[in-house]
């Protein structure tokens, strides 16, 4: 067992867990054997630029070349306005703002999952 980063907080964790103990954040695996054995998203959006693929467990998304992942219990809401995107509110407070051309389908497809 060795100990790598977490992407998402930098926290120390072993390389065979699937999720940071610290935050939720998936483990990124680069073994074939794992890769295998991922599921595929439930929805994916590629607009302007920036992708948001969703998860049974979590959320993936890319917002100008940098990607990052949100548990799927670690969403608190989920709200649009009159532009193409979606705000998803963390359960800490955090506000995340993607780009997407069906905010509609976004929204219930989280909600779904919750």
């Amino acid at each position: 067992m060795a100990l790598i980063k977490c992407d998402d907080c930098s926290k120390e964790i072993s390389d065979k867990s699937s999720v940071c103990i610290h935050c939720g954040c998936p483990v990124k695996k680069t073994d074939e054997s794992v890769i295998s054995t991922v599921s595929a998203p439930v929805y994916e959006s590629n607009y302007l630029g920036c992708k948001i693929s969703i998860y049974p467990k979590y959320i993936e998304y890319k917002i100008l070349g940098q990607s990052k992942s949100l548990p799927i219990n670690q969403v608190a809401s989920v709200a649009y306005g009159l532009d193409f995107a979606v705000t998803i509110e963390t359960t800490g407070g955090k506000k995340i703002k993607i780009p997407v051309s069906k905010k509609k389908e976004v929204k219930q497809t989280i909600y779904n999952l919750l």
